[in-house]
């Protein structure tokens, strides 16, 4: 199994401010999957893809990736994983306004030890449509052009894994639909792919739905 998870649980606060935010998880995702964590707001979606993308651990459970366990390792060994195999994708961008779209793109190569040629990134800009657009900067664009630049960004350092935290919730119905139709392709092409949502209508493209409720699937 490409990554699997056991009996993963996280809690926030303590005493009577105390929520169990994950209650016992189990999962698996096969190489390739275009997988959905769908739920309302609350269930613990968010969470589960922080430790699942190495920016949170659980405090109980195991984590296997690639067929060797996460559960355990170091800071430093964390923050290699999240560098090698994971690209990230989130509701807000998270871009820098006053930088271009070509430089926000680069922005993961100065905190990679991969050597990406420009080809790569003039391949990415063409097929997610910015290659006109890459010397503008990102307070210019459009909602749905800053979440393809996003995606180019999380795609540059070529991860095995796209996680993807409500892609389409600042955008309207049709641009969310065109970032659906990019991760579809994306998959397509051997990326395995986890999104988060609260929308069934993007749920239901995916190739398999995790329905998540108070902390559990």
């Amino acid at each position: 199994m490409f990554l699997e998870i056991k009996g993963i649980k996280k809690h926030f606060g303590e005493g009577d401010s105390r929520i169990e935010v994950l209650k016992g998880i189990d999962m698996e995702i096969e190489k390739g999957e275009l997988c959905v964590l769908l739920g309302p707001s609350g269930s613990g979606k968010s969470t589960l893809l922080n430790i699942i993308g190495c920016l949170d651990v659980a405090e109980s459970g195991e984590y296997w990736l690639k067929g060797k366990k996460v559960t355990g390792k170091s800071q430093k060994e964390m923050a290699r994983i999240r560098n090698e195999i994971f690209g990230y994708v989130i509701q807000d961008f998270a871009l820098i306004r006053d930088d271009t779209v070509l430089e926000n793109i680069r922005i993961p190569l100065d905190y990679s030890k991969k050597k990406i040629d420009k080809l790569r990134i003039d391949q990415l800009l063409k097929s997610l449509g910015l290659k006109k657009l890459q010397k503008m900067r990102v307070s210019l664009l459009s909602g749905g052009e800053q979440q393809r630049t996003a995606i180019a960004r999380a795609l540059v350092n070529d991860p095995e894994i796209l996680l993807a935290d409500e892609p389409t919730g600042a955008l309207d119905s049709k641009t969310g639909q065109e970032v659906m139709n990019i991760l579809r392709e994306i998959c397509n092409k051997g990326k395995t792919i986890v999104i988060v949502t609260h929308d069934e209508k993007i749920a239901r493209q995916c190739d398999r739905i995790l329905c998540m409720k108070d902390g559990k699937i």
